[in-house]
């Protein structure tokens, strides 16, 4: 599970929502495969760049993205207390 990228974990979670779903709730589900599809091309964009740097419309998203990962893992542990 260490080694799995973004494609793969929305892939699973959006197979297997009937799993997910008492976990975490339909709307969070969606948010979290969107945000994770969103990472995709950011994620490969780090993984290949040969020496490249991210442009700054990029490092905005990854860090929105983070940010929102961050209220979604938040949400989730309100709900178990």
């Amino acid at each position: 599970m260490l080694f799995i990228d973004f494609h793969t974990y929305a892939e699973i979670i959006e197979k297997k929502k009937k799993i997910f779903t008492p976990i975490l709730g339909k709307t969070e589900i969606d948010e979290l495969i969107n945000r994770l599809k969103k990472l995709i091309p950011i994620r490969n964009a780090i993984m290949h760049c040969k020496g490249q740097y991210l442009s700054e419309e990029r490092i905005s998203r990854l860090k929105e993205s983070c940010i929102e990962l961050q209220k979604l893992v938040q949400k989730v542990e309100q709900r178990e207390k």
